[in-house]
């Protein structure tokens, strides 16, 4: 099976723009800071994978670290990561100017360590002032690329150090590239948006804020993962709607349809099936999984059942549905959007991504699906009489995974009307299809009277004669309700001129 991953960067010109020409501009010795900020899988870590192949053909040093997720972070972790590659590389300088700094780089460099405790000045300028002189001498000729990744995780020492070094690094020649995700304001991660804000606004960083991809550049990064210079547009519809601008999601996709077996290759072309029951890959299903063990079995519980409710769902119905207070249901929430699984609106909430929703609804047991569809379909009917707009298809899809084929049949023939009557064609007869599917057989004649009705409407002339005369079948002795029928086959005669 080939490995799907895109062999080139795409659309993201301007970014790459931006990166040559301060890495440039370190080169020339007027150093900075630059961010890029995005939510996870945007594409920050391949853009700083673009810089470091450039620095390489400068003949740059590189650096690299990174923070990583904990609950006691390891203080200075990036800088202490990437400073020991420069000691495991050979790179570590032995310039007089770092004599008088040696003890307190020993915090990062093991080669540095003294072999008792480190007297003399510990305060975050001196190490700020320490860490810059050792990127100076580390490459005093052709400049140095000091890159820190997932920033959003880093402790408090880290980020005083990295607030020492943006502020001071217009005369080096020292580029520092960091990323971190875009969170919300009392989210993981505040601390550091919080900086490179403040970094920015005076003038000491760049932040390259990453947006989604827009449709054609999927289509682009689409065929670059798989090698191939056209393919059926289906693929690029299914890739466009499942990955949502995400290229991460682009690669895991297109890696999951090959995968299933869903989309082949043979001479050279490739070929999609039924792209329609391809399942969430396997990668990003195992990493919403572990996301959620880290919470309670209530928020669990709670996510599990904004999940059975839809993409986008109401909070106030979560209560009832999981079966706990309004303050699990908060508590629950909080942790979703901390973990990055759900989007907190002005008014509503939503999963992040459509295939973070299928997710999560796949990790329910199918008992479980069944009892939290139940009880949504409850509440979603005491909430909203009548089921009014959307709620009526909601209710429906709720009654199918409750295991009420009847009650999902009727609320699907109820919606289908409602889109005839408001001369929504295609609606009404993708919904009064899916309604056939599951109606039992008394409730099949009222379906298939109204998709002759639609088929009529729409001008499908061969559709609406053929279903009408299966109906006049089925019904057999002339009624009301055969009279009806004639009358629908005649207009949709006329309206083809038969």
């Amino acid at each position: 099976m080939p490995q799907v991953l895109c062999p080139v960067l795409v659309g993201r010109d301007d970014e790459a723009r931006r990166l040559r020409a301060a890495l440039a501009a370190a080169e020339a010795g007027r150093g900075g800071s630059v961010f890029l900020v995005g939510e996870a899988g945007i594409g920050k870590s391949r853009l700083v994978r673009e810089a470091v192949r450039v620095a390489g053909e400068r003949s740059l040093t590189v650096l690299a670290g990174r923070a990583v997720a904990g609950g006691v972070p390891t203080p200075f972790r990036p800088f202490a990561e990437a400073l020991t590659s420069a000691g495991r590389a050979g790179l570590l300088p032995a310039s007089a100017e770092l004599d008088s700094f040696r003890p307190v780089l020993g915090r990062l460099v093991p080669e540095w360590r003294p072999p008792r405790g480190m007297p003399g000045e510990e305060s975050p300028v001196f190490l700020g002032e320490a860490v810059l002189r050792l990127l100076r001498a580390l490459a005093p000729q052709v400049g140095c690329v000091l890159v820190l990744e997932d920033l959003h995780w880093a402790d408090q020492e880290t980020l005083a150090l990295l607030e020492y070094l943006a502020d001071n690094l217009t005369a080096e020649r020292v580029l520092c590239l960091g990323t971190l995700r875009a969170e919300s304001p009392d989210g993981a991660g505040a601390e550091a948006a919080a900086l490179v804000s403040a970094l920015a606004a005076r003038g000491s960083a760049a932040v390259l804020p990453l947006g989604r991809l827009a449709q054609a550049a999927m289509a682009d990064m689409t065929r670059a993962c798989l090698d191939a210079a056209d393919l059926p547009d289906a693929v690029h519809a299914f890739v466009a709607e499942r990955a949502e601008g995400i290229p991460f999601l682009v690669e895991e996709v297109l890696a999951g349809l090959v995968r299933e077996g869903a989309l082949t290759e043979a001479d050279g072309r490739w070929r999609a099936a039924d792209l329609v029951t391809a399942g969430v890959p396997a990668t990003f299903a195992d990493g919403v999984r572990r996301r959620l063990d880290t919470v309670s079995a209530a928020s669990r519980q709670v996510i599990g059942a904004a999940a059975v409710l839809g993409r986008r769902f109401d909070w106030a119905l979560l209560g009832p549905v999981a079966g706990v207070a309004d303050t699990a249901v908060i508590a629950a929430l909080r942790d979703g959007v901390g973990l990055q699984l759900i989007v907190a609106e002005r008014e509503s909430f939503r999963f992040r991504h459509a295939l973070t929703h299928e997710a999560v609804l796949a990790g329910l047991l199918p008992p479980e699906r069944a009892l939290l569809a139940g009880r949504a379909l409850a509440a979603v009917e005491a909430a909203q009489p009548g089921l009014p707009g959307p709620w009526c298809t909601l209710a429906a899809d709720l009654a199918g995974r409750a295991g009420d084929a009847a009650r999902a049949g009727a609320l699907l023939l109820e919606a289908g009307r409602r889109d005839l009557a408001v001369g929504a064609l295609a609606s009404a007869e993708r919904t009064l299809a899916r309604a056939r599917e599951v109606a039992t057989a008394a409730l099949r004649t009222s379906v298939d009277e109204a998709l002759t009705e639609v088929f009529a409407m729409s001008g499908q002339v061969d559709r609406a004669i053929e279903t009408g005369k299966m109906l006049l079948a089925r019904l057999g002795a002339p009624s009301p309700q055969a009279a009806t029928l004639h009358l629908g086959i005649a207009r949709a005669a006329i309206a083809g001129a038969r």
